[in-house]
């Protein structure tokens, strides 16, 4: 079995579950409103129109080094979101969730850089998080250095769903292809979507420190409130380890 064979067999599977998980998980839509509220919030701290009214306002516009630090990591992390999106919802789940790791890092690099506690050096420190983001980062860090030997079979069970004539011949192929699992690609998105949610708070109080005009509006919270209940609502497990939204904003 050529490489090009598996690949064409691999790229087959993860379309058809990018296709179940738009159908059958409401999530992703959820995502996608809060990428787009994200986006809103970094079109207002880069537009050059606000910078204007800022200014127009006496605020005098510095890019110092913290400034830049800060939005560099902002960036990072947004050019990434695409990226774990797909990994979920093409059934990649062990590797969704070293991503999905890493977005919580950005998160906690973020609210070091806001709170002059960065350090060039060193891994970020997650004890700057709160308890239920935590045990969230130690679940995920459990699948992505390989450790969670529950949730790595339950990732890659055997399954024949593609190609049901494989099962004799290439039972080890087979497993290899990525399948749709309704309950890990619901909880990875909302893992997703909780940490998006977090990005906003911390760019908030960011803008709000800086560009006390740009901060979110009430109307602008309340919309991003209720769409963070309805996270907590759709997945039992967020539930679990939801935090006060009081808290993010």
């Amino acid at each position: 079995m050529s490489y090009s064979t598996l690949s064409i067999m691999i790229d087959s599977a993860s379309k058809e579950n990018h296709e179940n998980s738009i159908q059958f998980s409401a999530l992703t839509e959820l995502g996608w409103s809060i990428v787009n509220i994200l986006s809103k919030r970094i079109r207002k701290l880069c537009s050059l129109e606000c910078m204007g009214k800022l200014s127009d306002f006496g605020f005098h516009i510095e890019v110092d080094d913290k400034r830049r630090e800060f939005e560099v990591l902002v960036a990072c992390y947004v050019s990434g979101l695409r990226i774990s999106e797909l990994a979920i919802t093409e059934g990649a789940y062990s590797q969704a969730c070293c991503l999905l790791r890493q977005e919580i890092e950005s998160l906690t690099q973020l609210i070091h850089v806001f709170n002059d506690t960065r350090s060039n050096d060193r891994a970020p420190n997650i004890k700057v998080l709160e308890r239920q983001l935590k045990d969230i980062y130690s679940l995920l860090t459990g699948v992505a250095h390989l450790i969670s030997k529950e949730d790595l079979q339950n990732f890659s069970s055997l399954t024949y769903q593609h190609h049901p004539a494989d099962r004799l011949t290439l039972p080890m192929l087979a497993d290899c292809l990525p399948s749709f699992k309704k309950e890990y690609c619901d909880l990875l998105l909302a893992i997703r979507a909780l940490t998006m949610i977090c990005v906003l708070g911390v760019i908030d109080k960011y803008m709000a420190r800086h560009f006390p005009l740009l901060a979110m509006t009430s109307g602008e919270v309340e919309e991003l409130k209720k769409i963070y209940d309805l996270l907590c609502q759709s997945v039992p497990e967020i539930s679990e380890h939801a935090l006060r939204f009081e808290l993010l904003f």
